[in-house]
């Protein structure tokens, strides 16, 4: 009798278990707690993301506008030389 008393009371647990289960109160923590996970851990690191993409185009600009620079000097000379 103890087994079967047992499992009835688990029972009862489950039961009220799942007579408290609100989906709505769930999606709204999930929410909640989704909406602070991006705010103070992903948008930091896409910020950091953008300052690194932000320097490397600034970069790659100087160092384009540096091989014009060298190509003309380069022509220049030639031309001198011919």
């Amino acid at each position: 009798m103890g087994a079967s008393e047992a499992l009835l009371s688990m029972g009862a647990s489950l039961e009220r278990a799942a007579s408290n289960f609100d989906a709505d109160k769930i999606g709204q923590h999930l929410s909640s707690s989704l909406d602070k996970i991006f705010t103070n851990e992903m948008v930091p690191v896409f910020s950091e993301i953008s300052a690194e993409l932000k320097s490397l185009r600034e970069i790659k600009q100087d160092n384009g506008e540096k091989v014009i620079q060298a190509i003309m000097t380069q022509l220049r000379t030639q031309v001198i030389v011919i």
